[in-house]
């Protein structure tokens, strides 16, 4: 097996794994919020997910919470300034949207498979000319 044919194989593992992880989290944390926000309200919803409830009432709880926050703002950031240098900004839009919707554990691996298809169709038809590499 040649490395071209194995690398092969590990993009398609790493992006069906990262569609699996898209759509899990998607349905799994959807599966949580949304019976929730059926039964309490969505007020008492936003208050829970958004806010974090209780959580925020222990040193543990405001340290997870505040991670949580920093975790997606850094992601929110980075992902920003790759759609920007590989003109997917569109995509972004929509991983801003699940960020703040869904969360960022469905967000994440949705860009990611979005920025890893993006790469390959560029190096594919060979127009890697616009996308300018990290400074």
């Amino acid at each position: 097996m040649s490395d071209n044919s194995s690398t092969t194989g590990l993009d398609k593992l790493k992006r069906g794994g990262l569609t699996a992880l898209a759509v899990f989290g998607f349905f799994a944390q959807n599966g949580i919020a949304l019976p929730y926000a059926w039964k309490h309200g969505p007020v008492a919803a936003i208050r829970a997910f958004f806010l974090f409830g209780d959580i925020r009432n222990s040193p543990q709880g405001k340290f997870a919470v505040l991670d949580l926050y920093l975790l997606a703002l850094a992601f929110l950031l980075w992902s920003l300034r790759e759609s920007v240098r590989l003109q997917i900004l569109r995509w972004w839009l929509v991983t801003l949207a699940l960020t703040v919707s869904v969360g960022v554990g469905t967000a994440a691996p949705f860009f990611y498979l979005v920025r890893d298809r993006t790469l390959e169709n560029a190096s594919q038809w060979d127009s890697l000319a616009h996308i300018r590499p990290p400074a």
